[in-house]
């Protein structure tokens, strides 16, 4: 599968690392995003279906989620496009954060939400006290992770080999006999489950390391040589094609002011 329609990337990050971003998205206009980082979303205008460890939903204008690092969404646009707004917390953000039962923050993190909604009912145009005490509550969550209990176990098999080899991904071949189904029968569980191919599924992985090891200040040639792709301009048309900006472009710190009003 092969995202279609205009996608526009935009984004800025603050001297912690915190990634603030805004994707515009035209008509029926599909996105495949896979941070590498825990990351708040915000549909700020126009509806969108999510396609997320074998749910679907359609989420309205308003509707906040929080996405682990590494998880992949197939998000599609309906036809009068639509606006997200994204928060990125970096590893280094999140290190040394005391974990919190899910339970104890329940009413700490609507509250946080409840005033950002109130400023911002499109999702905040920037980072500042309000939205930083979310991102702080956030920090302490338990982050359970459910994805094994929820996808197939060929699947997970499969998922488990492409995220060890993803610098060299298996070939079918061998993503079936290791998941111990037919090709068939993997890639239409695969993509019933998350939305994509195998061979989808392992270029998002790639391009969201890659995003990780741009925003740390790695060269763009490195990336490339340390995720197998050919040179760094394999790399940049992939990314492009998928995250809706240029590696150089995604690279480059811009002040915050750049994401107002977006």
């Amino acid at each position: 599968m092969h995202p279609r329609g205009a996608v526009r990337f935009e984004h800025a990050r603050d001297r912690r690392g915190v990634e603030h971003a805004i994707v515009r998205m035209e008509g029926e206009s599909v996105w495949l995003h896979m941070p590498s980082v825990t990351t708040l979303a915000w549909v700020s205008e126009g509806r969108v279906q999510v396609h997320r460890r074998g749910t679907r939903g359609v989420l309205s204008r308003g509707a906040v989620r929080r996405i682990g690092g590494f998880e992949l969404e197939v998000i599609r646009a309906e036809p009068g496009g639509a606006r997200l707004t994204l928060i990125s917390l970096p590893r280094s953000f999140l290190r040394g954060a005391r974990t919190v039962p899910h339970e104890q923050l329940t009413d700490a993190t609507e509250s946080a939400l409840a005033r950002i909604r109130e400023r911002w009912p499109d999702g905040p145009p920037v980072l500042d006290r309000d939205v930083d005490s979310l991102v702080d509550l956030v920090r302490h969550v338990d982050h359970d992770d459910d994805h094994d209990e929820l996808e197939p176990a060929p699947v997970r098999r499969a998922r488990h080999l492409l995220e060890t080899w993803h610098r060299s991904p298996p070939t079918l071949d061998e993503l079936a006999g290791v998941a111990r189904t037919t090709k068939l029968q993997l890639v239409r569980s695969f993509h019933a489950h998350h939305g994509v191919v195998p061979h989808t599924f392992v270029l998002c992985l790639r391009l969201a390391i890659a995003r990780t090891m741009l925003a740390s200040g790695r060269r763009e040639t490195e990336a490339a040589h340390a995720l197998g792709f050919p040179d760094a301009a394999a790399l940049s048309r992939e990314f492009r094609r998928i995250v809706g900006v240029s590696p150089t472009d995604y690279a480059r710190p811009r002040p915050l002011a750049l994401a107002r009003g977006a």
